[in-house]
């Protein structure tokens, strides 16, 4: 493969993952935003369309490994700064390339904190249930015996109340 049949394709990929990535952003934003008004309607639909960006994200790593197998280089990192380091000596490619890493930090920071608000409102929603049904919203602990203590306080559900 040549240097410049290598950067074209590169460049291409590059490109196309920086546009799925951006939109990806903007589903992640969409998602917490359907958090914050738990919008369930909303939240599937970003659940939908955050798989599909993931779909096609797999589908370009797919691709960039073959083209990076075909240069002769790893699929790793490491592999792929070399190629841009052997096939575009403007280091237009390393300024993308880059740009690209910190899309994907963007989604991986979001993605995260969009798990941390569901986590809170689960917990939330467990501990709502627990008083409902009279048990203790602590979570299980150990009792003196060495088994685990439900938090059962010996009272009624409120909804037998």
């Amino acid at each position: 493969m040549q240097a410049a049949e290598c950067r074209s394709t590169l460049t291409a990929l590059i490109e196309r993952e920086q546009h799925t990535l951006a939109a990806l952003n903007a589903i992640l934003d969409a998602e917490f935003q359907a958090l914050q008004t738990q919008d369930t309607a909303a939240l599937e639909q970003a659940a939908v369309a955050k798989a599909e960006r993931m779909q096609d994200i797999e589908g370009m790593e797919r691709r960039l490994a073959e083209l990076l197998g075909h240069a002769g280089y790893g699929h790793d990192r490491d592999g792929i700064e070399a190629c841009i380091a052997w096939c575009d000596s403007t280091g237009v490619l390393t300024g993308r390339w880059q740009t690209l890493l910190e899309s994907l930090q963007q989604c991986q920071e979001r993605n995260r904190h969009n798990g941390a608000a569901i986590e809170t409102h689960r917990r939330h929603t467990r501990s709502a249930l627990a008083v409902l049904r009279g048990q203790s919203p602590a979570p299980s602990t150990y009792a003196a015996s060495g088994h685990t203590d439900t938090g059962d306080t010996g009272t009624r559900p409120l909804a037998k109340a």
